[in-house]
């Protein structure tokens, strides 16, 4: 009888073999046809595959040939797996608009954010990690980190390593918004946006500070179990088109410039009250001054007035994005024509800053001069769909002609910016542009303002005139990189930091059916170039002033990042004022 069940197993052994051969075959073939697909929709709509291509040597069919070489070579082809090629491929292309999600809803966090220190100016000196946030909540550890603290290892490695190694799965776009990124995901592990997250225990090599003595503290990660089993038919809501007109009309013009994983991660830390996130209402930044007015904690910015050494009023207003929330934009006016009348500077903090609205960002230029601002220009891909979009609102925009049906069909305003017969012209001069480029042949376009927004017009009756020092940083991205750079581009303002990421065009999302657990990606759908012709994309915005964050400025609460803000804001009210034309 063993004999006889020994012979049967060896018999059936084959068809097992070739039955799971065939199936690991099946799959490898779905994840092909997935990545030709994407291929397809990077070959229409991505605007930057030249640009990529003369900066980092980026070529589209490589990369995907790169990422099939990638699925024939696993073992067994399973959807995990494929995610982080499909990541990776995402990733090549050194842009922080080209990003994606994942149906999945593990995640992993320590109770407590790190920031770094580069050394020295040079970078000679190896980089020194300190804890900058630690959660209010217990979570039952018979210890607890400060503010300050300084970690040396993680899980029995050099923490620098650590993060490195983080760094080498990251866009490889910008060395300090990865360095960030790396530094945010060494104890915040997300597995919608590809991160592989731990569990269990690990170790942090720490010294506290004011001490020289190193203490090892266990710690268990913070865990929320995976609920989507990845064998699943997933489909995503964004399939279901809206069908209201102003919608529609939205998402066709005010372009989106905004950091595609932003949503996901604020998510996942919306209760931790990080000032280092991205897109918090206060940041890191500390009180400048003593303040003689302060904003509301209720009210949407925050912002106050301050004196300095001298004297003199300064206001301060945080920018934490570029989203508008309702009220927002009265807010605004009501603090630019108090801060107008009330100070002889003003300083805006838009450090880690994600982006947004194209029209609110525009919106707020306009309000800060009394002279119209030169825009950026775009260079954007087009397809058929582009253009059947623009022939559908032609029709409905040539039927308006005066303010009022202008207002009647828009609203008041589109995120700030008036509503006009003079600013619909400009959309019907913007799609004849791009109807004009696309029957010449071109599916990329000669740059072109975004809505035939040449420059501002400065906002009716409410200006910001005095001198204004922005403050910026490598995590400010997109509409945040967009901002400083029309602001130094029209030499209104001076910039104090360090370069921004150099996310520089729109993006747009797309979703489609799949058994590969893709929620959507993203992708930018132009190539914007500043007043003298250089891209932002991966070249960021140069601050006049830089400053880099030090070791005793996360320790002592960034007061000598505080104190070189205000002599940057002392040297501009000493300086003749600039004309701007």
């Amino acid at each position: 009888m063993r004999r006889l069940l020994l012979t049967a197993f060896v018999s059936l052994m084959p068809l097992t073999v070739f039955a799971g051969d065939a199936a690991d075959s099946a799959a490898k073939e779905r994840m092909f046809r997935d990545l030709d697909f994407v291929a397809n929709v990077f070959e229409a709509k991505y605007a930057p595959s030249a640009w990529k291509r003369d900066y980092a040597g980026w070529d589209l069919r490589t990369q995907i040939e790169l990422a099939k070489h990638r699925v024939r070579s696993l073992p067994q082809a399973d959807v995990k797996s494929y995610q982080r090629i499909f990541r990776d491929f995402l990733y090549s292309t050194k842009d922080y608009h080209v990003g994606f999600s994942f149906y999945a809803t593990e995640v992993g966090f320590l109770p407590f954010a790190v920031r770094s220190s580069s050394g020295n100016s040079d970078g000679s000196a190896p980089r020194r990690y300190f804890v900058s946030h630690v959660l209010d909540e217990a979570f039952d550890y018979p210890f607890t980190f400060a503010e300050g603290d300084e970690i040396l290892t993680f899980d029995g490695r050099p923490v620098d390593t650590v993060v490195t190694e983080i760094k080498q799965g990251l866009r490889k776009a910008s060395a300090e918004r990865d360095q960030v990124q790396a530094e945010d995901n060494l104890t915040l592990r997300v597995a919608a946006i590809g991160a592989e997250v731990p569990q269990g225990l690990v170790t942090i090599g720490l010294r506290a500070k004011g001490s020289d003595k190193i203490a090892n503290y266990t710690l268990r990660w913070l865990h929320t179990d995976e609920k989507i089993v990845n064998n699943m038919q997933l489909s995503g809501d964004d399939l279901k088109d809206e069908n209201d007109p102003a919608v529609k009309f939205q998402k066709t013009f005010n372009k989106s410039m905004l950091d595609p994983d932003y949503q996901l991660i604020a998510q996942a830390t919306s209760q931790m009250a990080n000032p280092h996130a991205l897109g918090v209402r206060k940041s890191f930044i500390p009180s400048l001054g003593k303040r003689i007015w302060k904003s509301s904690s209720t009210d949407l910015f925050h912002a106050y007035i301050y004196k300095n050494a001298t004297g003199q009023s300064i206001g301060y207003v945080r920018i934490a994005d570029y989203m508008p929330k309702p009220g927002q934009i009265k807010e605004f006016i009501e603090l630019i024509a108090r801060f107008q009348s009330s100070t002889d500077a003003l300083v805006i903090d838009q450090v880690n800053n994600p982006g947004g609205s194209v029209w609110y960002l525009d919106f707020i230029a306009s309000i800060l001069s009394d002279m119209p601002l030169e825009l950026p220009k775009h260079k954007i891909a087009l397809s058929q769909e582009d253009i059947m979009q623009m022939l559908q609102f032609s029709d409905a925009l040539q039927q308006i002609y005066d303010d009022n049906s202008a207002r009647r069909l828009l609203g008041d305003d589109l995120h700030g910016i008036p509503v006009t017969y003079k600013v619909v012209q400009g959309f019907l001069d913007f799609i004849q542009f791009q109807l004009s480029e696309w029957n010449a042949g071109k599916t990329i376009t000669d740059p072109y303002p975004l809505d035939s927004m040449f420059e501002t017009v400065p906002y009716p009756g409410i200006h910001y005139t005095k001198p204004i020092l922005i403050l910026i940083n490598g995590s400010d991205l997109s509409a945040g990189d967009f901002f400083p750079a029309i602001m130094q581009d029209n030499q209104r303002a001076t910039l104090f930091g360090t370069r921004t990421a150099g996310a520089g065009g729109y993006v747009e999302g797309f979703s489609y059916p799949n058994r590969l657990g893709i929620t959507r990606f993203s992708f930018t759908c132009s190539l914007a170039e500043r007043k003298d012709k250089t891209p932002i994309e991966n070249l960021g915005v140069t601050p006049d002033i830089h400053y880099e964050i030090t070791a005793k400025d996360i320790q002592d609460g960034y007061q000598g990042y505080a104190e070189a803000v205000n002599h940057a804001v002392s040297s501009l009210l000493a300086a003749p004022l600039k004309v701007l034309r």
